[in-house]
């Protein structure tokens, strides 16, 4: 039995009976479901390089709000000190203003 239009696609048979058609035919399948193969692996290895991506990408997003959050504490503990240290230059300034200045009493007495 010949298959009409066979030759088309396989140019190079030579044997164009049923069982050298069916081994060619055989032999293409073989080389498809290699190919299957390839292509499933190949998506596996993409399948796993977006997953690794979405981990970078989780990590790097998890490290960003860490280092955030660290520079928070440390900007509000520095305000904490900037405060603190305003307080103290203002009861120093204050303890300044009501201190009498060298001098300051003689002119006063001396004007009675």
């Amino acid at each position: 039995m010949i298959l009409v239009g066979m030759e088309k696609n396989y140019p190079k048979m030579e044997d164009n009976t049923v069982e050298g058609i069916n081994k060619e035919l055989i032999r293409e399948n073989q080389v498809q479901e290699r190919m299957i193969e390839k292509l499933k692996e190949n998506i596996r290895i993409l399948e796993d390089i977006e997953e690794q991506k979405t981990k970078s990408m989780d990590l790097a997003i998890t490290f960003y709000a860490l280092s955030l959050g660290a520079l928070t504490n440390i900007m509000k503990s520095k305000d904490e000190e900037i405060r603190e240290l305003n307080q103290k230059m203002a009861a120093i300034q204050e303890i300044l203003d009501k201190k009498p200045v060298a001098g300051t009493m003689e002119k006063v007495g001396k004007l009675d």
